[in-house]
């Protein structure tokens, strides 16, 4: 049987019933330290902020989703500039979305089931 103690034998256990809450500025401070700590730990495992692992955990992922997607579109960014390069429209980054898109969408309809019909 797994029981709290079980659980941690080196620190002591804190259920969040048992957790004593934090001001609204104490939080901010929190968040704002693991931002500046380059998210170093998850912020939802904070002692002394049990009562808030909800709030603290949905946050964590909030920003873990916001950096995904920031990632995606500096990648998407990446790939335009390089085929513009390739392309040598260096100036002119909408053609070369243009194209990439193009050439999506050609590979979509070369997936099986997905063939262009001719016009015979």
């Amino acid at each position: 049987m797994v029981t709290l103690s079980s659980i941690s034998s080196t620190r002591a256990v804190v259920s969040m019933f048992d957790a004593v809450p934090k001001t609204p500025q104490e939080i901010v401070a929190l968040k704002r330290r693991w931002r500046e700590s380059c998210r170093a730990w998850n912020i939802e495992q904070t002692g002394g902020f049990e009562a808030h692992y909800l709030e603290l955990l949905a946050y964590r992922i909030e920003c873990e989703a916001h950096s995904c997607v920031i990632k995606k579109s500096q990648a998407w960014d990446h790939e335009i500039k390089l085929l513009a390069d390739r392309l040598g429209c260096s100036g002119n980054l909408r053609v070369a979305e243009y194209v990439l898109n193009i050439e999506r969408a050609l590979l979509r309809f070369e997936e099986p089931g997905l063939r262009l019909q001719s016009g015979r």
